[in-house]
């Protein structure tokens, strides 16, 4: 990554950062990345910003037995668990530092939007966090759950989370939501989320800022299938990125506001 970010960090390495803070630094570097992304709607090619821009690895593994964790940055060397399907145990593999580990069940097809997201997630812990970890390399090598690594897991609950309203009280709180939000900042940048809906409401026919509540269900789920198509997001990312932009805005008990 070419282009250095500036913002305040708690004592121990933890960012300090605004919802649009995030939102500026996600199209500073897509513009230093492919200054083309932010000209017209179109889904960001995240393998290439993770491998060639961030110069981060992938890799591909069975991270649990269950499922239960999509992804994982690593910072420093390390040697991690995961599962091995072949003799139902777990094995330790060593994985260098820089490394994203993605979790098999995303290479499928219909987990294609969820495989996206959780690729901008890890980016956005390898952009925002590194530093927290790199500080200190001489940390402990072996994984384990109870043991402070240089690694971040992510668990699907972590990962396109829509309950992040909640009180945020832990730094893993924290890191998994300043990820979620960064990734839909990277995924769906907010200039080209804009003009992406301006552009599916006009070809509706849709001129007015406000819509009746009547027929407001069925345009939400005709405008968010059409973003995640877009984006190549799934519509829950889509839908999730509405609320975090406020374009949707209750004006009474009968209208909408979208801008």
């Amino acid at each position: 990554m070419r282009i250095k970010l500036q913002y305040r960090k708690r004592s121990n390495g933890l960012p300090i950062l605004s919802m649009k803070e995030m939102d500026e630094f996600a199209e500073s570097i897509l513009s230093d990345f492919n200054a083309s992304i932010l000209k017209e709607p179109a889904p960001v090619d995240m393998e290439s910003l993770l491998e060639f821009y961030l110069g981060v690895g992938l890799d591909y593994q069975n991270l649990t037995h269950n499922k239960a964790i999509l992804g994982m940055t690593v910072f420093n060397d390390c040697r991690i668990p995961v599962y091995d399907w072949v003799n139902k145990t777990v094995k330790i593999i060593p994985v260098s530092a820089k490394t994203v580990l993605i979790d098999n069940l995303l290479l499928k097809q219909h987990q294609k939007g969820r495989y996206r997201f959780t690729l901008g997630h890890e980016a956005s812990h390898w952009i925002l966090h590194r530093d927290k970890y790199l500080e200190n390399k001489q940390q402990t090598c072996l994984f384990s759950v109870d043991e402070v690594l240089p690694s971040v897991k992510c668990r699907a609950t972590d990962i396109e989370n829509s309950s992040w309203c909640e009180p945020i009280t832990t730094d893993h709180d924290l890191m998994e939501w300043q990820a979620d939000y960064m990734a839909s900042a990277l995924l769906m940048p907010k200039r080209t989320f804009l003009l992406a809906l301006q552009e599916i409401l006009e070809q509706g026919g849709i001129h007015e800022k406000s819509i009746p509540r009547g027929i407001w269900d069925m345009i939400i789920r005709t405008v968010t299938f059409k973003i995640a198509e877009i984006f190549q997001v799934s519509q829950q990312a889509a839908r999730i990125r509405f609320d975090q932009l406020g374009v949707i805005r209750d004006e009474d008990e009968r209208q909408l506001i979208l801008f």
